[in-house]
């Protein structure tokens, strides 16, 4: 079985940091946990995990709800494993 295909980013759209998340894959949906972690030159904020389902060749957008400043830094690491 191949590993699973996701492609996640997180960017800033009007103001607010949006995750995307998209499964390449053509035949198998994905569900999966996605963490996000932001940072400044004095503190580190890990935002809580937030649970996702991606059908094949679709793509989700989720809102982060926390405020980020310009200047701030991100990570996001996702965490997923085929759904059943």
């Amino acid at each position: 079985i191949a590993p699973p295909r996701l492609q996640a980013s997180a960017e800033m759209r009007n103001g607010q940091l949006v995750m995307r998340i998209r499964n390449l894959d053509s035949d198998r949906p994905f569900a999966g946990t996605a963490r996000v972690t932001i940072s400044d030159d004095r503190k580190s904020n890990d935002l809580a995990p937030m649970k996702f389902d991606v059908q094949p060749e679709n793509e989700i957008l989720v809102p982060i709800n926390e405020s980020v400043v310009a200047g701030n830094d991100w990570m996001l690491m996702v965490m997923t494993k085929p759904a059943r």
